[in-house]
């Protein structure tokens, strides 16, 4: 694949990711959707690509969204509905997504999967 074919394959992916963030956002409590997956964009490479390890820059992402998400049990509820509607309309590397936490040394409460119960955490 070109470079040009990447780059555009990469801002198609930015502008379904916003997309979606906005319409499931909608139904958020405290934390909006669309912030949150803006907080994790650094990541997408990670996530999406053959990048091999997630940047500094997704790192620091991920440890903001995890301030966010230890707020109160509704911010981990959003966010964890955020994640996943995003999860099932986006070819997310989901085993990727769970080696995150472990390779940015964050502890996250919410379980990297599409198939979780939001309501339960």
């Amino acid at each position: 694949m070109s470079n040009s074919s990447k780059a555009e394959k990469m801002r198609w992916v930015v502008l379904v990711v916003m997309a979606l963030a906005l319409l499931v956002g909608r139904a958020m409590a405290a934390i909006r959707c669309g912030e949150a997956v803006s907080k994790v964009l650094p990541c997408q490479g990670f996530l999406v690509s053959g990048v091999t390890a997630p940047s500094a820059a997704c790192c620091g992402a991920v440890q903001s969204l995890e301030k966010m998400e230890r707020a109160s049990s509704g911010d981990r509820q959003a966010i964890c509905k955020c994640f996943k509607g995003l999860y099932r309309a986006f070819p997310v590397n989901i085993t990727k997504a769970q080696l995150i936490p472990q390779l940015c040394n964050v502890t996250i409460a919410i379980a990297v999967t599409p198939d979780i119960d939001c309501d339960r955490i």
